[in-house]
């Protein structure tokens, strides 16, 4: 990633967050957190792109890179099985009364659906010291975790002395990886920018399908040249490397060492102009 140039906006009033998008500059939007860098890289090769950033930022025998945080909360029916437990009801009919209720209902849904719901009614109705539990408990932190994708690299000196990441906000050791206690949303009001380091995982699988079915091709016709085409050519390196592991798996290697994979540069053109030279051929006889 490279800055091309910087453009210094100057305004008497206080201006709406932007968004910068790559081409199109800043955009005007509601938003009030940092913006971040989100990349897509091939599901399979994730973990590559974290471990390249622990060793170009982590020198000197300090820890800068570290993953953010995340909490699952209590949700309804987890907070009512646990209340309810507390006040002695019965496990059966709890585990009744939830399984009518909707995943994601919310405490207004809950009475929402209580007005077509008999059972749940008389329920609410019956614990009433239950409902009113629940609803303190509700969107409470349950559980810490690490977050799938986001990746923080704090800067490398504070104050005018070298820094770690340890100086910015409370990390811990979670699995044997460093990982805030804060959320993502907390790192963004302390200054620090994360990365969300994406995987693209249709396209692994949709490489490692047409993988195999070139694998099967080569064991077959053990060709010169396969070529790649239409839209999927477009994804290059993401979708090469599922292929490849699949043609290894799938087929013999004294067999595909001799055959090459090309994507082509035809793109979406692919198609028409190869129908195109099929109909030339066949009208000149070629076959």
């Amino acid at each position: 990633m490279k800055v091309t140039h910087i453009k210094i906006r100057k305004a008497d009033t206080p201006l709406t967050v932007m968004d910068s998008f790559v081409d199109r500059g800043l955009t005007e939007g509601g938003h009030a957190s940092l913006p971040d860098i989100d990349v897509d890289y091939a599901s399979d090769r994730r973990q590559e792109i974290k471990d390249y950033l622990e060793e170009r930022y982590n020198v000197d025998g300090r820890q800068r890179v570290f993953s953010a945080g995340t909490f699952t909360t209590m949700k309804l029916k987890a907070a009512l099985k646990d209340v309810a437990r507390v006040h002695r009801v019965p496990h059966a009919i709890v585990n009744y009364i939830t399984a009518m209720i909707d995943d994601g209902t919310d405490w207004t849904g809950l009475f929402i659906q209580a007005t077509t719901n008999r059972k749940l009614r008389e329920f609410i109705q019956t614990y009433p010291e239950v409902i009113e539990d629940v609803r303190g408990l509700l969107g409470q932190p349950k559980a810490a975790s690490i977050h799938a994708s986001a990746i923080i690299v704090t800067p490398d000196a504070r104050d005018g002395r070298p820094a770690e990441c340890f100086d910015y906000l409370p990390v811990r050791k979670m699995d044997g990886a460093l990982v805030s206690e804060f959320d993502g949303y907390s790192v963004d009001e302390i200054g620090l920018l994360k990365e969300d380091v994406l995987a693209i995982e249709i396209l692994e699988s949709v490489g490692h399908t047409l993988g195999k079915a070139i694998a099967g091709l080569i064991n077959m016709f053990n060709p010169e040249v396969i070529v790649i085409g239409g839209t999927l050519s477009v994804a290059k390196e993401y979708l090469m490397l599922p292929v490849r592991n699949a043609i290894n798996k799938y087929s013999l290697m004294l067999v595909n060492k001799d055959t090459q994979i090309r994507l082509s540069t035809l793109g979406e053109r692919a198609g028409v102009m190869g129908a195109c030279i099929l109909a030339r051929s066949k009208s000149l006889g070629l076959f």
